[in-house]
C-alpha cells in the first residue's frame, strides 16, 4: 500500500450559456419620438444590471407600462484558471473542494438592443470522490542464496539458510562476532547490505555444540544462468577455557591455518620452538601421512601437518607461526617463529601436452590431454571457453596418463581459443594446478 501526496494544477475552460428575461417600464407621449433610457435589473443565474436605450413611436396618448419579456441566449466563453490541490492517500476516497473565482465579460444581444456588462464572481464547490487502486510492485528475487557452515576438513556442519537475493557483492556481507563461545550464548552474526541478518549459534545440524576450531561460512548465490558467486567468511568457536590460537601466515601475510590451543593457564614466555622430522632438511609435508611439524610453547605441544584450512598442502615457501592470546576483545601476540616448507608437490603432475594443438575439426575431432602424475594422485580436467563457461569436465581421473575428448560428442563447440585447467591432488592433500591453452578451428 503506497501513501501518495499529489499536487495537481488543472486549467479549466468553461462555456456558459445565460438566459436573460428583461422587464421594461416606458412612459410614452403620442406622436412623439421619445428616446428612453431604461435601467433594467435582470434576475438570472447571473445577477445582471442592464442599461437600455429604446426609441418608441406611439399613436395614442396613453401612459403605458409595457412588460417586455426578453429572453437572452448568452454564450459566455469562460476561461477559468483552476488550481486544484489534491491530497491522495492510496488506496483512499479523496474529497476535493475546488474554489473557482471567475471574471466573466458577457456581450449580450437582445431584441431591445441591450448591451449587458456582467461582473460575475462565481464560487463553485465540487466534491470529487476518487477511488484509486494502486498496485505497488514488490521486487522479485533474481538469485538463490545458500548459506552453509563447513569445518576445516571441508565437511558440512550446518545448513543455515536458503534465501532469495536481489543483488550480490562481496562487500555486501559482514560477519560480526567472528570469534565467539557457545558456552555463554555467543553467536556469529552475518549481516547483508539489504538489512537481513542470519545467525549461527555454534551448533551442527543435530543441534549439538561443535568443537573448538575455525569454521567457514560459505555464502553461495546462483544467478539465472546457473553461475555461482561465492563469499567465504571464517569464524572461530572457542569455549570459555580456550585462551590461545596458533596462527600460520604465508609470505604475503595471509592466514593459511588457525589451530585452537587449549590448556595454557598462563603466558610466561615469549619463545616458541619448531621441531620437524628431519632437522637437517626443510619441512616437507605430504611426502608421508605421518609427516608433522611439532610446535612447542613452554610445556605445550601443537601439531601442524602442513595443510591450510581447506585441508590442502601449502605451497613451498617461508611461513610465520604466531601464538596469540585470545580474549573477548582482541588478540595479543605472545611468541612467533618461522618455518620453511619445501616439498616435491610441483612434481605430482608435469609434462602436460595437448595433441593436436591447434585442433582442425575438418581433419581430426579428437583431442588428447597427456600428462605425468605421481602415485596416488587424482586429476580433474576442466575446459572453459574465453567467456568463462565450463564446456567439458573430466573428474577424478586416476592411474592413467592421458584423457581423450571427442569434440563431436556432447556440447557442440565452435571455433576459438579454449583453456584447460589441470587440478591434481594426492591422497595426502598435496595439490597442484596447471593451465594450458589450445585452439579449435573448423
Amino acid at each position: 500500500i503506497t501513501e501518495t501526496i499529489t499536487e495537481t494544477i488543472t486549467e479549466t475552460i468553461t462555456e456558459t450559456i445565460t438566459e436573460t428575461i428583461t422587464e421594461t417600464i416606458t412612459e410614452t407621449v403620442t406622436d412623439t419620438t421619445t428616446l428612453t433610457e431604461t435601467e433594467t435589473f435582470t434576475e438570472t443565474q447571473t445577477p445582471t444590471i442592464t442599461v437600455t436605450m429604446t426609441e418608441t413611436i406611439t399613436e395614442t396618448i396613453t401612459p403605458t407600462i409595457p412588460t417586455t419579456p426578453t429572453v437572452t441566449d448568452t454564450i459566455t466563453p469562460t476561461i477559468s484558471m483552476t488550481f486544484t490541490y489534491t491530497f491522495t492517500l492510496t488506496p483512499t476516497i479523496t474529497i476535493t473542494i475546488t474554489e473557482t473565482s471567475t471574471l466573466t465579460i458577457s456581450p449580450t444581444i437582445t431584441e431591445t438592443s441591450t448591451i449587458t456588462a456582467t461582473n460575475t464572481p462565481t464560487t463553485s464547490a465540487s466534491v470529487t470522490i476518487t477511488e484509486t487502486l494502486t498496485a505497488t510492485p514488490s521486487p522479485t528475487a533474481i538469485y538463490e542464496m545458500h548459506i552453509v557452515v563447513y569445518n576445516s576438513a571441508g565437511e558440512i556442519v550446518k545448513d543455515l539458510a536458503k534465501l532469495g537475493a536481489y543483488t550480490f557483492d562481496n562487500d555486501d556481507v559482514i560477519v560480526e562476532n567472528s570469534t565467539f563461545s557457545h558456552d555463554d550464548g555467543g553467536k556469529a552474526i552475518i549481516k547483508f547490505s539489504d538489512g537481513r541478518i542470519v545467525e549461527w549459534d555454534g551448533t551442527n545440524n543435530q543441534l549439538k555444540k561443535v568443537e573448538n576450531g575455525v569454521y567457514y561460512i560459505k555464502i553461495e548465490v546462483k544467478d539465472n544462468y546457473g553461475y555461482n558467486h561465492t563469499v567465504i567468511k571464517d569464524v572461530t568457536v572457542l569455549t570459555n577455557s580456550l585462551t590461545a590460537q596458533l596462527k600460520i601466515f604465508n609470505s604475503a601475510g595471509e592466514v593459511v591455518k588457525i589451530i585452537p590451543v587449549e590448556g595454557i593457564s598462563e603466558f610466561g614466555s615469549t619463545e616458541i620452538k619448531v621441531v620437524v622430522p628431519d632437522p637437517s632438511k626443510p619441512f616437507a609435508p605430504g611426502e608421508d601421512v605421518n609427516t608433522y611439524a611439532e610446535i612447542y610453547y613452554m610445556d605445550k605441544k601443537i601439531i601442524w601437518d602442513g595443510t591450510n584450512d581447506f585441508g590442502l598442502i601449502v605451497n613451498n615457501g617461508i611461513y610465520t607461526i604466531q601464538l596469540v592470546q585470545v580474549d573477548e576483545n582482541a588478540y595479543k601476540t605472545i611468541a612467533w617463529t618461522q618455518i620453511m616448507v619445501l616439498h616435491n608437490g610441483y612434481e605430482i603432475i608435469n609434462n602436460i601436452k595437448i595433441i593436436p594443438n591447434p585442433v582442425d575439426m575438418r581433419k581430426n575431432s579428437v583431442v588428447i590431454f597427456k600428462f605425468d602424475i605421481t602415485k596416488d594422485t587424482k586429476v580433474n580436467v576442466k575446459i572453459y571457453n574465453l567467456a568463462g563457461e565450463l564446456i567439458k569436465a573430466f573428474w577424478n581421473v586416476e592411474g592413467v596418463n592421458e584423457i581423450k575428448w571427442n569434440l563431436e560428442e556432447g556440447v557442440k563447440v565452435s571455433s576459438g581459443l579454449y583453456v584447460a585447467v589441470f587440478d591434481a591432488i594426492t591422497n595426502t592433500g598435496m595439490n597442484k594446478k596447471e593451465i594450458r591453452r589450445f585452439t579449435i578451428t573448423k
